[in-house]
């Protein structure tokens, strides 16, 4: 007499990489560090967003965050600012510290690249179902030309922006395309003829927030 066994395991029913395993007749999924939860790992045992949290009672610290519930962006550790009137998701990366800006022989531009403890799409999905997301660069500069007239070619810009990739030629209080800093928006440049305090031809040092987005 010969049987036949049903292997339930292949394809895996388990999702969210669950562990599959089965007897004669039932197939089991081991959900164990999956930080999904029921018969299929299908349903995340983390909330979707810090405000969430607060909602059961949680205050500021740490937690895991699973923007799309049951879906298929793995869950990513972010700290909650929790106060009475708002709540933060702060997601951290590797470049908090201040970074000295020096010219590259041969080169026109310095690179620095900003690696974030989550994926991209996970901060696609958080930035996707957040009211409201904001990224702050901040530069120091002494006697460091960044701009020309708002008729000429600026002497720097940056990447980045709403539209990733793309050239940006303001500074930080200034609105898009101005070629100017928020002291030239504002007429209170120390230097009435430059556009931006780092234009000046002084030894003072500055402080302009590149973006903030």
């Amino acid at each position: 007499m010969q049987t036949h066994s049903l292997c339930r395991c292949s394809p895996s029913r388990c999702e969210h990489r669950g562990l599959c395993s089965q007897t004669w007749t039932v197939f089991h999924c081991n959900c164990s560090d999956s930080g999904y939860s029921r018969a299929t790992c299908h349903s995340s045992v983390y909330e979707q967003s810090c405000e969430a949290y607060k909602h059961n009672g949680n205050t500021s610290g740490y937690f895991y965050i699973d923007v799309d519930g049951s879906g298929p962006i793995k869950p990513q550790l972010v700290y909650c600012n929790m106060t009475e009137s708002d709540t933060w998701m702060i997601i951290q990366h590797n470049n908090t510290e201040l970074t000295r800006v020096r010219p590259a022989p041969g080169l026109d531009q310095h690179l620095v690249h900003f690696n974030y403890s989550s994926e991209e799409e996970q901060l696609i999905g958080s930035i996707s179902q957040s009211q409201h997301c904001e990224q702050e660069l901040s530069y120091h500069c002494r006697k460091s030309r960044l701009l020309n007239t708002p008729e000429g070619s600026p002497f720097s810009w940056w990447l980045g922006g709403r539209t990733p990739g793309r050239v940006q030629t303001y500074w930080g209080g200034a609105h898009p395309g101005s070629q100017q800093c928020a002291c030239g928006l504002q007429g209170d440049c120390v230097d009435p003829q430059h556009y931006c305090n780092c234009d000046a031809d002084s030894l003072e040092w500055y402080f302009i927030i590149i973006c903030k987005m």
